[in-house]
């Protein structure tokens, strides 16, 4: 069965909670007790951001997303790589989640979650690609 747009949109935002659940928690706000994820508005991919719940169109241009995205490059990429897996236009991005190479990052943990965290971070999100329908 191939997925849907919608179907895609689902497990993209399992995908950002998996990462929100583990390690430094990326895309949590524990102030607010909030999870950042995505949504389709006019046909679009925005981001509501967990920290502000600001919506981010990230349709636009790299330079506007970077203004208004209150996380890294690291994570921008990430986030752009889920806006194409939605769109049907790339694969679910587990090649984000590393592991890296030593050389690359000291002990190859680049996002300073934990080599076990990481590690949960990537099976658990591994599994999302087995889903055929949600």
């Amino acid at each position: 069965m191939k997925l849907t747009r919608e179907d895609r949109l689902v497990i993209a935002n399992k995908f950002i909670k998996i990462i929100s659940d583990h390690g430094r928690r990326f895309f949590y706000y524990d102030k607010e007790n909030r999870v950042g994820y995505l949504k389709i508005k006019d046909g679009l991919v925005y981001y509501v951001s967990e920290y502000s719940g600001n919506e981010i169109n990230f349709s636009q241009s790299l330079h506007n997303i970077a203004r208004k995205f209150s996380h890294g490059s690291t994570l921008r990429a990430l986030m752009i790589a889920l806006r194409k897996y939605i769109q049907g236009k790339g694969k679910l991005p587990i090649n984000h989640l590393g592991p890296w190479n030593k050389n690359i990052v000291d002990d190859g943990d680049l996002w300073g979650y934990g080599k076990e965290e990481m590690e949960k971070v990537r099976k658990e999100c591994r599994e999302l690609q087995e889903v055929k329908h949600v």
